[in-house]
């Protein structure tokens, strides 16, 4: 045979073959049955696709686990498909042996003479009800035998002609039986580096990091964990960008964020339903704040180790608690600091402030309806410089301290921050001589 013979020989079997495809007889799983939980039923659909001839019966030789699937009981798992597969003809769920494990069905179709269906479709519809163990299974279909006199058990379909069609298989895909709830941790709740989590620290306008441990190593989660927080009132549901645990989520604090106490409400759900929540955590806010600025006479900033800083003592009076802050302020030139307390007490009515070289200095103030207000320490109301001993006087004692450090670079009694113990110094010490500062 020559080589153009032996070639359109091959074409004319794969025109054969294309003509008539092999059928496909398919164990397919509704999306709800790929994931349940024990005592839910799940759902195989045995599916036909591609018969290249009309037929009118099929015979089906399944296998499924019982350590996965309760027993069916006399009354079967198996219904005909629907449409023209409507007749059941066979449907048992033991093996030879009695044992649960096995599904030999064979399902016909109401059909006259030479009617029969070469359509997709699907021929039976297969209930089994999930147990009480969980993990991974599938329906598969069991093995033809061969030889198989009489074919009575092997898996094939009839023609009209009683010849029978012999599909390829596909067994199902994994089935995930699974009861238990993801495991669902809060790991933290960070402002900055600040704990906040269940009131270890007030929560002040900015952005505070909830970080919340998932995971469901059975079923997998549906996504990343549901986290709300919620002050009764107003209730803000937050969103992650992780896909994978830990996740993330950020909380914008603003002034228009209510004070008090807001719940955190943390809930995570596997694919096969079941649901893990966590709402014992909370968070307290107090987005009370007073910002200004702060001057401190003749302070100049050279030489000093790091220039231009100094550590101010804020108290805040008159509201529910007293509060001080011990802030370490700087800046890039001149007298002036900027500054920035957080939570602040309700009610406060008065802020001082005081430095290791200056008086104290006390302003009146009232914090607005967001809980904000603005204090400056600066002109007529700086903080005068001469204190050295902390007695809010300038007085012999001061003197002292001077006296002891002068022509030094020791900080102590450096007035300015020019890095001299000198006359410069002295001026001011002078200068507001029997001078006291106001109370905290």
């Amino acid at each position: 045979m020559n080589m153009k013979a032996l070639s359109t020989i091959l074409s004319a079997v794969v025109m054969a073959i294309a003509a008539h495809p092999q059928p496909s007889l398919e164990l397919n799983v509704p999306p709800a049955s790929l994931f349940v939980r024990p005592g839910e039923e799940v759902l195989v659909l045995l599916d036909v696709f591609d018969l290249p001839v009309k037929v009118n019966a099929c015979q089906a030789f399944l296998g499924y686990s019982s350590t996965y699937f309760f027993d069916p009981g006399p009354a079967g798992c198996v219904t005909a498909g629907g449409g023209v597969w409507d007749l059941v003809i066979w449907d048992s769920w033991r093996d030879s042996g009695g044992l649960p494990g096995e599904i030999d069905t064979a399902v016909g179709l109401d059909a006259q003479g030479a009617v029969g269906t070469d359509a997709d479709a699907t021929v039976a519809r297969i209930r089994l009800t999930a147990g009480s163990v969980e993990g991974i299974t599938r329906l598969i279909f069991r093995p033809d035998p061969v030889p198989d006199p009489g074919l009575v058990r092997s898996t094939y379909f009839a023609d009209l002609s009683a010849q029978p069609v012999w599909p390829i298989k596909q067994n199902s895909p994994r089935i995930i039986i699974d009861g238990t709830p993801p495991d669902l941790v809060v790991v933290s709740a960070l402002q900055g580096a600040a704990d906040v989590l269940d009131g270890a620290a007030a929560v002040v306008p900015g952005v505070v990091t909830i970080t919340i441990a998932a995971t469901d190593p059975l079923a997998g989660l549906v996504g990343p964990p549901t986290v709300v927080v919620v002050d009764g009132v107003q209730v803000e549901v937050l969103t992650t960008a992780d896909t994978t645990s830990p996740f993330r989520y950020s909380w914008v604090v603003t002034t228009g964020t209510e004070n008090g106490r807001w719940n955190l409400n943390v809930s995570a759900t596997d694919h096969a339903g079941n649901t893990a929540s966590d709402v014992g955590h909370y968070f307290t806010v107090n987005k009370n704040q007073i910002s200004g600025q702060v001057e401190l006479e003749a302070f100049v900033g050279t030489g000093t180790v790091p220039s231009h800083t100094r550590a101010v003592t804020f108290v805040a009076t008159g509201g529910t608690i007293t509060k001080t802050w011990t802030v370490t302020l700087s800046n890039t030139s001149g007298p002036i600091f900027h500054y920035l307390l957080t939570d602040v007490p309700a009610g406060t009515t008065a802020l001082s402030a005081k430095t290791n070289w200056n008086l104290r200095r006390r302003q009146p103030m009232v914090l607005d309806g967001l809980g904000q207000a603005t204090v400056n320490f600066t002109g007529a109301t700086r903080l005068a410089a001469g204190d050295l001993n902390g007695d809010n006087v300038v007085q012999l004692l001061d003197y002292s301290v001077l006296r002891s450090k002068w022509f030094t670079t020791d900080p102590a009694a450096d007035f300015n921050g020019d890095g001299q113990v000198q006359l410069l110094d002295y001026s001011l010490l002078r200068a507001n001589w029997f001078t006291g500062g106001d109370p905290p």
